[in-house]
């Protein structure tokens, strides 16, 4: 358990906790978050941002989202840094030395906590969306320089994207029958993930979605820092995207008649 002295010198469990700026990384924070008994849960603004006025529609939905979790008491955006919070930074430390290890057991290993066996769903939907055979998400941060083959998606017409409207034209321009769902709330993004069949993703922020709603997935892993992939240990079925187009259709079939 990590504690903090209160006023008075006596130790009390953490029950503040402020996130990072990046999405998907407080998402994962989560499974230690509920491990130390839940509490409040404070955004940090993304950089350069002072007012919460300041952020865009998306991001301050973020913690209405986070207030329907059992573990979170309350949630917020915060712009300064307050007395008696816990700040889960550190776990950066651990994931740019063991880059092989998954982003949780980062969390874990930073604060020298027991990690779980399981990490068990962590997220949950918030109303039923119209179910989807599959929703794909890739962003160029995170790509694969082994270059992972996605023509087993050619033609399909069973394939939604959410993302930006600029990674969506991206995509498009290769894969014209690949539909966009647009989203304006984060908890819209997650029944959204958590309607779908299959997700398909590289490491990037709806991928944190997937894990923590236990959907079976495709994961385009990233070469420099493969730190998102939790095998058995999240809900759902993870399988790696190859180079093998045939493969990854084979692997594709087989989860969406799961």
């Amino acid at each position: 358990m990590l504690y903090v002295n209160d006023t008075n010198g006596i130790k009390k469990p953490y029950r503040n906790f402020i996130g990072t700026r990046n999405i998907g990384d407080f998402v994962y924070s989560l499974v230690m978050v509920r491990h130390l008994g839940g509490g409040n849960f404070y955004l940090s603004a993304p950089q350069g941002k002072y007012k919460v006025e300041e952020l865009n529609p998306f991001y301050k939905s973020i913690p209405e989202y986070f207030k329907t979790l059992p573990y979170i008491n309350e949630a917020g955006i915060h712009t300064q840094r307050r007395k008696r919070m816990f700040h889960i930074g550190a776990y950066s430390r651990v994931a740019r030395t063991e880059r092989h290890r998954n982003l949780i057991s980062c969390f874990f290993q930073a604060y020298k906590l027991k990690e779980p066996d399981k990490y068990h769903p962590w997220l949950f939907p918030t109303a039923t969306a119209t179910e989807y055979p599959i929703i794909w998400n890739k962003t160029p941060r995170y790509k694969d320089s082994r270059k992972v083959n996605y023509r087993f998606l050619m033609g399909r017409d069973d394939v939604y994207f959410v993302g930006t409207q600029q990674e969506f034209l991206r995509i498009k321009k290769n894969y014209p029958k690949v539909n966009h769902l647009v989203v304006s709330t984060f908890a819209e993004l997650v029944n959204t993930i958590n309607s779908a069949r299959v997700f398909i993703g590289n490491q990037s922020a709806p991928l944190s979605l997937a894990v923590g709603l236990g959907k079976n997935r495709l994961l385009e892993e990233c070469k420099y820092m493969p730190n998102c992939t939790f095998g058995d240990r999240a809900g759902g079925e993870e399988i790696r995207l190859l180079s093998d187009v045939d493969v990854n259709a084979e692997n594709l079939d087989r989860l969406l008649k799961a």
